[in-house]
């Protein structure tokens, strides 16, 4: 069994603070846990952690009353398994594999925003550790998560 990693990140520049209230994971056959984060001044704020293989909806966020503002790195990663004999490509298919972790946010702000907000990576050439020197030492953990199980119609 190998296990790899989807990790994504990118500067938070809008001059709006957000205010997170959930979150939500997805991926396909091979995804264990998605964890978010917030990093700021040196300190990573878990935003969550599930299971892709649980329900896909949104779950309350770590930690209530957090905010986001201009400067903050937002990271996410998607520690993956896989027992397949082939490559595995980034797609839409469950034959496919991707990485997404969604926040739920309020604002102040009283305008509609009129731009989607959205940060993507390529995995093949983002790591978290090329930019990073420390990274969560439970950041590929699912301990406390509930028990889910994982199908993969195409592991040998």
């Amino acid at each position: 069994m190998t296990e790899f990693h989807a990790d994504s990140g990118c500067n938070y520049d809008s001059r709006e603070t957000i205010y997170p209230i959930a979150y939500r994971t997805h991926s396909h056959n091979l995804g264990v846990v998605t964890t978010g984060y917030r990093y700021r001044d040196g300190t990573y704020t878990e935003i969550g952690r599930m299971s892709p293989q649980l329900p896909q909806t949104f779950y309350d966020i770590a930690e209530p009353n957090m905010n986001i503002t201009t400067g903050d790195l937002l990271i996410s990663r998607c520690t993956m398994s896989s027992q397949r004999k082939f490559a595995t490509n980034i797609g839409p298919t469950n034959r496919d594999e991707m990485c997404n972790f969604y926040i739920m946010y309020y604002t102040s702000r009283q305008e509609d925003i009129k731009d989607e907000r959205m940060c993507f990576r390529d995995h093949n050439s983002f790591h978290l550790k090329d930019y990073l020197s420390t990274l969560p030492q439970n950041i590929s953990s699912i301990v406390g998560l509930p028990k889910f199980e994982r199908t993969d119609p195409y592991a040998v």
